[in-house]
């Protein structure tokens, strides 16, 4: 009787054949190499080289797209609610409307009636006369006084010698602007001939494609949305002084060009 060779044994002779039996494979035909998944990719055609880093370019310092308009939804207040002119302090309060629309705008408000205009604007020139014993024109570094104290908002920027460039950058990076004008040179029609002599009004947007810039106006009941081109708007753009009477009309190379930013963050 032929004796049988242990069990163990016999698997031991199995699988030192099939090794053989590959090893031969592998070395007569390097198609059978296993392909590790690193290597996979190279089944599917050649390797993709990485590409070259390119040089370091500067990023360019307006985000504006060409082909668009920026523009934000800033409540529009006419600084003489129910056209009534005869206000005195209606008159003079284009920088208090352009405080109320850029205080809606921080708070998310969609629109301002006539009636809370007119009572939050005499309010506020109220509140000027016992600060500063005037309410007529107001400068930039007691706008950003004010909308601290009355409006408890800290995030208000003075921008100082400013460029159009930064002015559109400011609304490309998602805030608004309190811009001080000398109104005559705006030559607005709907203004009552000649027009003002210091007026604020509220950046709102930018259209890149016109070169305009697109403003809340409270000098005027058509003031909404209102459009400038940036050439017209830059050339009024005149940080005045404060005081009870307006300042001597200045020429346009003297017109100091700053601004109050607002935070839209």
């Amino acid at each position: 009787m032929k004796k049988s060779l242990p069990l163990s044994v016999s698997i031991a002779a199995i699988l030192i054949a099939i090794g053989a039996y590959f090893g031969t494979n592998i070395l007569t035909n390097p198609a059978a190499k296993p392909v590790s998944p690193i290597d996979e990719r190279a089944t599917t055609g050649p390797a993709i080289e990485p590409p070259s880093p390119e040089p370091a370019t500067e990023t360019p310092k307006e985000a504006i797209p060409s082909d668009s308009a920026v523009e934000h939804r800033v409540p529009f207040v006419l600084q003489a609610p129910g056209a009534k002119w005869d206000n005195a302090i209606f008159q003079d309060g284009c920088e208090e409307a352009s405080m109320l629309m850029a205080i809606g705008w921080v708070h998310d408000t969609e629109s301002v009636t006539a009636t809370v205009a007119a009572n939050d604007i005499t309010t506020l020139a109220n509140f000027e006369m016992k600060r500063f014993g005037y309410h007529q024109d107001i400068s930039l570094p007691e706008i950003v006084s004010i909308l601290r104290e009355y409006f408890t908002y800290d995030q208000a920027m003075l921008l100082e010698d400013v460029t159009l460039s930064d002015i559109r950058q400011e609304l490309s990076d998602g805030n608004i602007v309190l811009a001080p004008t000398f109104g005559q040179a705006l030559r607005n029609p709907n203004f009552k001939s000649p027009g003002p002599i210091t007026h604020m009004l509220v950046l709102t947007g930018y259209d890149k494609s016109t070169k305009e810039f697109i403003v809340n106006d409270p000098g005027t009941r058509r003031g909404e949305n209102y459009r400038y081109t940036e050439d017209i708007f830059f050339e009024s753009l005149w940080a005045y002084p404060s005081g009870t009477t307006h300042p001597p009309i200045p020429s346009p190379s003297k017109r100091q060009k700053s601004v109050i930013v607002i935070n839209g963050s």
